[in-house]
């Protein structure tokens, strides 16, 4: 079985304001920052998957 992880709206929201505050200072880390939480989430989905192998 898939899994997968979803972002809820609060949530991309919430991403994009932290985005938002972070590039008043350096739009390259908060570039990052969103790729990292996104990256985070895909991570969780791997994780899951292997865990359910066991």
């Amino acid at each position: 079985m898939a899994r997968r992880v979803g972002w809820t709206e609060a949530a991309l929201e919430d991403l994009s304001a932290t985005a938002e505050y972070i590039a008043r200072d350096s739009a390259r880390y908060a570039g990052g920052f969103v790729r990292e939480a996104f990256d985070a989430s895909d991570t969780l989905t791997e994780f899951a998957r292997v865990l359910a192998l066991w």
